[in-house]
């Protein structure tokens, strides 16, 4: 396996710390530089000295921060669930809200659960405790978990979760959860008609994969044709086909006032695949067809939306008891967008690009496009005070 300090993102911790540190040396430097006192300088190097000091000796003797292995087991679940186009996955056991302890073949690391960075899956761990957060999608998530452990028919609930795969841990210490229920839920799951294959990996995981009718896309409209392509975790692009009379558009992630939909002027027609391959899958009712995800970070139109009015946003509601649903209507988009935005079909159905988007990431790129203007023009600054300086330093 690969070492990682903590966990995976760790790895660009360094990045911030070698930033901020040269920076800090800039900036200390610079600030020597202008003390007259050799007395002053000399307290001021030695505090900084010490405070180094004291901090990298917290830092290496600090007990859960021991570097481990994450055992190659995992990249191989990975690399499966990708080639099964994993959406989301449920992981048993049950923690009772509380971080992992892991065994020995993770150095009994505990605090971290890194597998959601490993396998870059959104992953739900049931809690049915009193003291946890006890919202809607939880609510369903250990519904379905209970289920499991009474070898019940799990389609239906890993249809509307979105879960295409199920897994049991036994990397963790034995102590810190339920093992009978674990074995209860291997038993249930090797024996499912809702399972269509199991895959153990030595000690660490058994993983489940969920059979294809009892699966789910993410973004779903009734009885139209509907392309999506996520761009990254906070906007999505989506293009509905043969959109006739009012219908619910459900996007399968915990309800919040905060996503809005916008319409989109088209850049370019998307051809309908019916194609296995890709990332592409044919439902049985409605044509879905997820695009391939480009994960870009920013595309330029993102602060457009601190001004630009959502559509459908009065019909934003709770769907399936915790998700996000819009009643769409092509009645009110040939009434109230222009006609550029939209096309109207020979059979009178109407063809338009909408965006889903979560409205504060936009708070989040403003703030960041001020703190970074400020730092160019402080540093721009900086760079001509020490040129007129140095300038007016020269001999004549």
């Amino acid at each position: 396996g690969f070492q990682v300090f903590r966990r995976p993102a760790s790895k660009i911790y360094w990045f911030y710390f070698f930033s901020f540190a040269t920076i800090g040396a800039a900036g200390i430097a610079y600030y020597l530089e202008a003390i007259a006192s050799k007395v002053l300088r000399t307290l001021l190097i030695l505090a900084l000295l010490a405070g180094s000091i004291c901090f990298v000796a917290i830092f290496a003797l600090t007990k859960g921060l021991i570097p481990f292995n994450i055992p190659q087991s995992y990249c191989e679940a990975k690399k499966l669930l990708e080639s099964d186009r994993a959406t989301k996955a449920l992981v048993l056991p049950d923690l009772g809200g509380l971080y992992p302890y892991y065994n020995k073949s993770l150095n009994y690391l505990s605090g971290i659960d890194f597998i959601g960075q490993v396998w870059e899956s959104k992953l739900y761990i049931p809690s049915d405790t009193a003291w946890t957060l006890d919202t809607p999608e939880r609510k369903k998530v250990n519904e379905l978990t209970r289920e499991i452990y009474a070898g019940q028919s799990i389609c239906s609930l890993t249809q509307v979760l979105n879960i295409s795969h199920i897994i049991t841990r036994r990397d963790l210490l034995k102590q810190t959860f339920d093992s009978g229920l674990l074995d209860k839920a291997d038993f249930n799951l090797s024996k499912s008609s809702d399972i269509k294959f199991k895959k153990e990996f030595k000690d660490s995981f058994t993983l489940y994969g969920v059979e294809e009718q009892c699966r789910s896309n993410l973004i779903q409209i009734q009885n139209a044709r509907i392309q999506y392509q996520k761009i990254n975790p906070t906007k999505f692009k989506i293009y509905l086909h043969g959109l006739r009379g009012a219908q619910s558009l459900t996007y399968l992630e915990a309800f919040n006032p905060n996503w809005k939909l916008y319409v989109s002027k088209p850049k370019a027609h998307v051809a309908m695949s019916t194609d296995q391959s890709d990332n592409s899958r044919l439902l049985a009712l409605t044509d879905i067809a997820p695009l391939k995800s480009d994960q870009v970070f920013f595309e330029g139109e993102e602060l457009s939306y601190l001004w630009k009015k959502p559509i459908f946003d009065d019909t934003h509601f709770q769907s399936l008891e915790y998700a996000n649903g819009w009643l769409i209507d092509p009645q009110y988009v040939r009434e109230n967008i222009p006609q550029e935005n939209f096309t109207v079909n020979a059979d009178g159905s109407i063809d338009i690009e909408l965006v889903l988007y979560f409205k504060p990431q936009s708070y989040f790129y403003a703030g960041a496009s001020i703190t970074l203007s400020c730092l160019a023009f402080f540093v721009a600054n900086l760079i001509y005070i020490n040129y007129i300086r140095k300038k007016n330093q020269r001999p004549l």
